[in-house]
């Protein structure tokens, strides 16, 4: 019997991919292929191994994220060290370590502020109009929320970034993308390529399937995702820093922490529509989920058509 209803799932989803082939572009068939596991929890299967999730955080579920947060920030620490040991032990004899460890660890050392980002960001979910979800990539099937009860909870996330957005804002807000470091350590097989696809799946989640219609995703990355997004979409789709001539986001005051301080938001369809405006403290507090996790570095804004694509369809490559 099992084998039965295995070999029907099997030809449902051959079915469900040939459909998509014919018509790869039509959002309506795309947005069928990301199942709804339960309330909260939504999945997209690109490959058996591969399975990209969004999960809605709520306080039970925050706890979670944060013990997860926690392990993996306290594995990036624990590795940096052993290598700083075995660094200066090799030195004392006259040897170095190999350059591809020291790579290696540069990369496991910057998951770290991301990593902060991301536990921050989720402990916004209970500020009033707020919506978080953490959408990460998985190497196995999901087919419950995340629950952090051992370290081997987390052995299939394989990277992780927190999308946040409000009832009021024309924006989805994406913020400490990550890539697991027992991943990037290589105690884990992990997948390549994976970041630009988790940027567009949730962007595409929200829009298509939660019919959240915003028209920017804004984050402030580090310099390698800053990279991979100029690699990867056209220049007239996104925008670096604000207050220039053109920009979408235009501000005045030092930071949100000015009395008189003030955001714009403009359309990107040149018109010169403000479509978001803040500038009030009592504003600026309402939206302290956008103002304290962006305040430090520029802003990155892009165009959500360009960037919400299911992993695989409309033309979103796998680098980066």
């Amino acid at each position: 019997m099992q084998a039965v209803a295995s070999t029907i799932e099997s030809l449902r989803c051959a079915h469900q991919s040939a459909e998509l082939a014919t018509c790869p572009n039509n959002s309506q068939w795309l947005t069928k292929s990301v199942t709804k596991v339960s309330d909260g929890l939504y999945t997209y299967m690109k490959e058996p191994d591969l399975v990209y999730v969004m999960e809605k955080v709520d306080s039970e579920s925050m706890v979670h994220w944060w013990k997860y947060s926690d392990d993996e920030i306290t594995v990036a620490n624990r590795a940096v060290c052993r290598h700083s040991f075995k660094s200066e032990k090799a030195k004392a004899s006259g040897l170095s370590l190999p350059e591809t460890d020291r790579k290696k660890i540069e990369v496991v050392r910057a998951t770290q502020d991301p990593l902060h980002k991301f536990k921050w960001c989720i402990s916004y979910c209970n500020l009033n109009g707020v919506d978080v979800w953490s959408a990460y990539v998985s190497n196995s099937d999901v087919n419950r929320r995340f629950r952090y009860e051992t370290k081997g909870d987390c052995e299939s996330i394989e990277m992780a970034v927190a999308v946040l957005t409000h009832i009021d804002v024309p924006f989805q807000l994406h913020m400490g993308v990550h890539r697991n470091p027992e991943h990037i350590l290589g105690e884990k097989d992990t997948h390549k390529g994976i970041s630009m696809d988790l940027h567009g799946f949730a962007a595409f989640f929200l829009r298509n399937v939660m019919e959240q219609r915003k028209e920017f995703v804004i984050t402030t990355p580090m310099k390698s995702m800053a990279n991979i997004f100029k690699q990867h979409l056209d220049p007239t789709c996104y925008q670096e820093g604000s207050n220039f001539s053109g920009s979408f986001i235009k501000t005045k005051g030092k930071n949100h922490y000015d009395n008189n301080y003030k955001f714009e938001l403009l359309s990107a369809d040149s018109s010169e529509e403000i479509i978001f405006k803040v500038e009030t403290p009592d504003e600026v507090e309402q939206h302290r989920w956008f103002f304290s996790n962006t305040q430090t570095v520029d802003y990155f804004i892009i165009k959500v058509d360009s960037i919400a694509k299911l992993p695989g369809y409309n033309g979103l490559s796998t680098r980066g």
